[in-house]
């Protein structure tokens, strides 16, 4: 047998069952939310892999829709995430431009510090922050989890673009100089947009992150209509006793954002990888 000329082997053969199997066991996990979010409480508790039956309904989604406030939590996670995102790309991107463009030891000197600055565990950091944050006034606001969220991810982000720029030909800045142009219009015309590959990968990683926030929400939130998504789902576990098939619903409404953001930007997602992996 073969594929596009290429004639498959036994051992091809075992691989690719090797794949399918590993494939449906990830997929597991999500099965089992899937149609539990469809079954009453005691088909849940029974039968937690078996198909919906006759008690197939809606009414879990709804319930949750209200218990969570959906409509309001998911607002909350668009501002945390899509500011958070857009300040630490735009800052990071040009902190790591001028980094490289500088080439003196006073910049290399803070190339170090940012580097350093990643092996810091954010647990160290929560004492002073609060502390910080509670004489600034900020505790219980959307600006005090923004600026935690930028200044906690900016030296990591900074990091990926300063060793993507590196490899960006020196000449063009020279060039678009000697043609009159800014440093801003340099960066902004001619740089940044070469920046397509790192800028996605980065803008990932931290989509993922700002979105499925806990620790942050917990430490810096308290009032319940400032909460996001992943807090109020944890609002709804009992200490002593969780209602499962409440609660199920409540995650598949935290992860459809996600999937339906990685559904439409798979496009640009793919375009970023394969420019990255042909640029130069």
């Amino acid at each position: 047998m073969s594929i596009s000329g290429e004639r498959y082997h036994t051992r091809d053969y075992v691989l690719e069952i090797s794949l399918w199997i590993i494939s449906l066991i990830i997929l597991i996990p999500f099965y089992y939310l899937a149609v539990n979010t469809f079954k009453s409480p005691e088909h849940v508790t029974n039968a937690p892999l078996a198909l919906p039956g006759a008690d197939f309904s809606f009414s879990s989604y709804v319930e949750a829709w209200s218990r969570m406030s959906y409509p309001r939590v998911f607002l909350n996670n668009l501002i945390y995430t899509g500011v958070s995102v857009m300040l630490n790309l735009f800052v990071s991107s040009m902190a790591a431009y001028a980094l490289v463009m500088k080439k003196t030891k006073f910049h290399r000197f803070i190339y170090l510090l940012f580097i350093s600055s990643i092996m810091i565990p954010f647990q160290m950091l929560i004492i002073p922050l609060m502390k910080m944050f509670s004489d600034f006034h900020m505790m219980n606001t959307y600006q005090g989890v923004i600026l935690v969220y930028v200044f906690t991810n900016i030296a990591f982000t900074t990091f990926l673009y300063y060793s993507f720029v590196k490899t960006i030909p020196h000449q063009l800045e020279e060039a678009a100089r000697m043609d009159g142009a800014t440093v801003m219009q340099t960066f902004w015309r001619i740089y940044f947009p070469l920046l397509v590959p790192v800028t996605v990968t980065a803008g990932i990683h931290l989509v993922i992150n700002f979105w499925n926030d806990f620790l942050v929400q917990v430490l810096f939130i308290s009032k319940p209509e400032m909460q996001n998504i992943t807090r109020a789902v944890f609002s709804n576990v009992g200490m002593f006793s969780t209602d499962w098939s409440m609660l199920l619903p409540m995650f598949m409404l935290s992860m459809l954002p996600l999937l339906v953001f990685f559904f439409f930007m798979q496009k640009y997602i793919v375009k970023g990888l394969v420019a990255g992996s042909v640029k130069g």
